[in-house]
């Protein structure tokens, strides 16, 4: 760029931009020309680098100040860790709102490159860079790739925005999206502020009504007006109050947090230059009283809204929470959908056709009537049955409350565990009246088993339906029968589930799963016996239970006539609504599948889990299957299974890999749950590659090459290897980041995070060997 021609000049004009900054090309190559708008922002000062240019200054209509660094780093991975380091010196670590954008020439993490080589060393430069400045990387909407290598199927993520968590707070609807790229091999990126249009906004309570004392006395009176015991009257007399009431305070709280400093603050001068009486004291007293109260409220605010549950209330870190809510918000809001007829960004279209997919999922049938199962499954005891049927208890509701996370999410009535803890005196005896009508099998108002089903990201850039996990949030009565019957199965599934399983089952643990099937890779690795391993991937396995095949399985198990009547209302009884961007769809009915968020899925899950390893354990008793056997001892082991990850394990002969296919099928058109043939993988041991290739192309799988992960932890690596710990580096590098606004509470939450209730980095650190990098890293 070693001069701007006439028609960029013209251009620039039109757009209301006028030519700024400019570091020259050397030759053809490099260059970069940072240009605003005068009206928009006015430059201070500025740093002029061969590869970097920082333009610090005032956004026109805005206070404070702010800066731009406008990036494009060179190749050589050596002058562009100077270009970092020399940014980052340039930052000098203050709290200025900035914004860095450009062509940064490397990638974060391995999926944002698609084939070439991936070097580790440059991604960690990157990473570092943005670890050390604080810097957050807003997720990009539009594409995964900003360039393109000629006709090669080579692409990369290069150019991007990274923000300050100041510009996130001041910002909170900032996203970055990519353009079409025309002639050129990069794609420009464009960041800017976006408005998510939302209507028929649903009601939430709010945890800090209940600290004040005029909200308590109107729950109290309204509580006592409700005739006939039925909570559902009694929750739409407290949203009325509630709704009316919030906004009554709203106008009587007109001040805002700034406003109320900066009157103390004048009220504090005039006092101290005009020598006040105490009056002007006492008001002033009193204003800093009331400014305390605002603070609280706002740490509860976001702390509510950030669903942080690793922090505890009072850790006084509200610029913490809010950046942690806008950027929960931002990770969870879908402003553009592609799909089979074209991309969507209309949102009214977006509801629309996750509504339609959806429905579509969950009444969909691909399985045949049952008679028989066909197999003797474990049986429970007769002191099991009477106990799971035994009458609902107070103290056994009052104890699911008691211990209950207040900040999770709640459904479509809006009300959290928080209201039942502070006003259970009030609506006890409704939800006890509920808990007999279902005891009674007395029919229940439909409406207790509404659910919104909320679309979590799979992946950092979703764009296409299958990249978001729907999870369900369901109604606050419901969800105390719900866990209080999780929690009597949750007593006594040990005597029906085999040893096989390890999800969901007191005891148990999901390291137990892992580390046998290392052991089991391990021993035939090092006896060189030949076997091969199936890795089953179950395709939306939860949301394809067949709610027949699953009672069919209970009566099996022996579960009792009112048990299963319980399980058939949970389960068969809801209507949902998608939630896109905090809108409603239209509810509607589903005839299959079991809602992930529901306390009961998990263990229903496990009973049709341990179907499947009746029918494998069938299939080994009539030498259908082998299993591997290992250790001197020689134990069989067939299969390992944690909820919906199976892993099985065979003999290396093709008929039994063809009969593992052929359970599977049988068990699909049984249960519901199919195989993703695109995830499904066949990993060899001692075995030739290609008979292992052909025998997963047959069966139309994936071929498999270990090491690879099982469970989110490593399978088949090499014991002390450094490269295990790569996934929780990652993961562990990418919550870090964006954490510069933490306060002195930095330590003391750290540690929670990493505490056994944070589970993962224990799992790792228990069930593999630390090496001396590793933890210096």
């Amino acid at each position: 760029m070693e001069s701007i021609n006439l028609w960029a000049i013209r251009r620039m004009q039109k757009l209301g931009l006028s030519v700024a900054d400019v570091s020259a090309a050397s030759g053809a190559s490099g260059g970069i020309c940072s240009v605003w708008n005068p009206n928009f922002f006015k430059k201070n000062t500025g740093i002029i680098r061969k590869s970097w240019i920082m333009s610090q200054g005032h956004l026109v209509q805005g206070n404070g100040e702010i800066r731009f660094v406008n990036v494009y780093a060179p190749n050589d991975p050596n002058e562009r860790k100077m270009v970092f380091d020399e940014i980052s010196e340039a930052l000098d670590g203050s709290n200025i709102p900035t914004i860095i954008g450009g062509d940064f020439n490397c990638v974060l993490k391995t999926e944002e490159r698609c084939g070439g080589p991936s070097s580790n060393s440059h991604m960690k430069t990157l990473s570092e860079f943005q670890q050390r400045n604080g810097l957050i990387d807003l997720p990009m909407q539009g594409g995964s790739y900003t360039w393109f290598k000629g006709n090669q199927n080579i692409a990369s993520k290069l150019d991007r925005f990274f923000i300050s968590p100041e510009i996130l707070q001041q910002m909170p609807s900032l996203e970055q999206n990519v353009l079409l790229r025309g002639i050129s091999d990069h794609c420009p990126v464009v960041l800017k502020q976006i408005t998510l249009r939302r209507s028929n906004r649903t009601f939430k309570w709010f945890n800090n009504w209940a600290f004040d004392d005029e909200y308590k006395r109107l729950i109290k009176e309204t509580c006592a007006t409700v005739e006939n015991g039925d909570i559902g009257h009694c929750f739409k007399k407290v949203k009325v109050v509630t709704k009316a009431w919030a906004i009554k305070k709203k106008k009587e709280n007109s001040d805002s947090i700034t406003d109320l400093e900066k009157k103390i603050s004048d009220l504090e001068s005039s006092a101290i230059s005009n020598q006040a009486n105490n009056n002007a004291w006492e008001e002033i007293k009193i204003l800093r009283i009331k400014l305390w109260q605002m603070y609280i409220k706002a740490e509860r605010d976001w702390l509510q809204k950030s669903r942080l549950r690793w922090f505890k209330e009072g850790d006084r870190n509200t610029a913490f929470f809010h950046v942690s809510a806008s950027l929960r918000q931002k990770r969870n809001s879908i402003s553009s959908l592609e799909t089979e007829g074209g991309k969507i960004v209309e949102p009214k279209l977006i509801l629309s056709a996750f509504e339609d997919h959806f429905k579509k999922q969950f009444n969909s049938s691909r399985t045949l009537p049952l008679l028989d199962l066909g197999i003797q499954l474990p049986k429970l005891s007769s002191e099991a049955v009477i106990y799971l049927e035994k009458p609902f208890e107070e103290n056994e509701v009052w104890d699911i409350i008691k211990h209950s996370d207040g900040n999770r999410a709640p459904g479509p009535d809006g009300f959290n565990w928080n209201f039942f803890k502070h006003f259970l005196p009030q609506v006890k005896p409704y939800v006890m009246n509920f808990m007999s009508n279902l005891f009674e099998g007395r029919p229940i108002d439909k409406s207790f088993n509404e659910s919104f089903i909320a679309l979590i990201p799979k992946t950092d850039n979703p764009v296409k339906m299958e990249e978001f996990r729907p999870i369900s949030l369901v109604s606050s009565v419901y969800k105390i029968a719900a866990k209080l019957l999780a929690n009597r199965l949750g007593n006594v599934i040990g005597e029906i589930i085999g040893e096989k399983q390890f999800a969901f089952v007191k005891g148990r643990q999901i390291l137990d799963c892992a580390l046998i099937a290392n052991e089991l890779i391990h021993d035939m690795q090092h006896r060189k016996k030949r076997a091969v391993i199936l890795k089953a991937d179950f395709n939306k396995a939860y949301d394809s239970i067949d709610w027949l095949f699953l009672d069919k399985v209970m009566d099996n198990m022996g579960f009792g006539t009112k048990w299963r009547k319980w399980i058939n209302w949970c389960i068969s009884s809801p209507t949902v609504s998608i939630l896109v961007n905090g809108t409603p769809s239209n509810k509607f009915k589903i005839k299959r599948g079991l809602r992930q968020g529901c306390p009961l899925s998990p263990l229903l899950f496990n009973l049709v889990g341990e179907a499947l390893s009746g029918y494998i354990r069938k299939a080994e008793d009539l030498n259908l299957l082998a299993g591997v056997k290992i250790g001197r001892s020689e134990i069989k082991v067939s299969h390992i299974q944690f909820a919906d990850d199976l892993i099985m394990f065979m003999d290396a002969e093709e008929k039994f890999v063809l009969n593992a296919k052929r359970i599977l099928r049988i068990f699909e058109v049984m249960s519901g749950l199919k195989l993703n043939a695109k995830k499904t993988r066949l990993f060899g041991l001692n075995v030739e590659t290609e008979a292992v290739k052909n025998w997963a192309s047959n069966n139309n799988w994936c071929w498999g090459t270990l090491p690879t992960v099982y469970l989110g932890l490593p399978l088949g690596h090499k014991r002390n290897n450094k490269d295990i710990w790569k996934p929780i580096i990652d993961k562990m590098e990418k919550k870090l980041a964006g954490w510069k606004v933490l306060s002195c509470v930095v330590l003391d939450s750290f540690n929670r995070l990493c505490s056994p209730s944070g589970g993962e980095v224990d799992i790792w650190v228990e069930g593999f060997r630390k090496l001396e990098r590793i933890k210096t890293q």
